[in-house]
C-alpha cells in the first residue's frame, strides 16, 4: 500500500515538473510517456521515498538539459545531411566542428550529473539507473517499430 502511494506521488512530481516544458499539442502523448518512465525506473531501481524525493527534480532537470542537446545535434546532424549547395570546405568545417562540440557537451552534461547523482543514489542504483535508462529507451524504441505505418 505505502509502496503504491508513494509511485502515485512520484509520478505526479514528475509530471508536474514536465507539464512546465511542454509547448505544443503533444502534451497527452508526453504525460504519457513521462508516466510509464518513471513507473519503470521507480519499479527497476527500488527507490527509497528520500532516494525518490531528491532523484526525481535532478534527473529532470537533466532530461531537460539532455533533450536540448539533443534538439541541437539533431539539427546540426540535419545541417551536416542537407544537400549542399554554394557550400565552402570552410562552411562544411565549421558545421562539423558544432556537431562534435555538442557531442562534447553530451558527454559533458553525463559526467556533470553523474556527479550529482553519486551523491544521491547508491553506486548499485547508479549503475541501475544508465541500464534502467537503455532498458526503457529500447522498449520505446520497440513499440514505435511495431506500430502500424499511416
Amino acid at each position: 500500500m505505502k509502496r503504491n502511494i508513494f509511485t502515485i506521488i512520484v509520478m505526479y512530481v514528475a509530471l508536474a515538473a514536465s507539464a512546465q516544458s511542454v509547448h505544443n499539442g503533444n502534451k497527452a502523448k508526453l504525460d504519457q510517456y513521462r508516466t510509464q518512465k518513471v513507473a519503470f525506473f521507480t519499479q527497476k531501481l527500488q527507490l527509497t521515498p528520500d532516494e525518490a524525493q531528491v532523484f526525481w527534480p535532478v534527473y529532470n532537470q537533466y532530461e531537460k538539459k539532455k533533450i536540448d542537446l539533443l534538439r541541437e545535434i539533431k539539427k546540426t546532424g540535419e545541417e551536416l545531411r542537407a544537400p549542399a549547395v554554394n557550400m565552402s570546405a570552410k562552411d562544411f568545417e565549421k558545421m562539423a566542428d558544432e556537431f562534435v562540440d555538442l557531442k562534447v557537451k553530451q558527454a559533458a552534461l553525463l559526467q556533470e550529473y553523474h556527479v550529482r547523482f553519486k551523491t544521491i543514489l547508491p553506486s548499485e542504483k547508479l549503475w541501475k539507473l544508465y541500464r534502467t535508462e537503455e532498458q526503457f529507451n529500447r522498449e520505446i524504441f520497440d513499440k514505435v517499430q511495431q506500430r502500424p505505418k499511416k
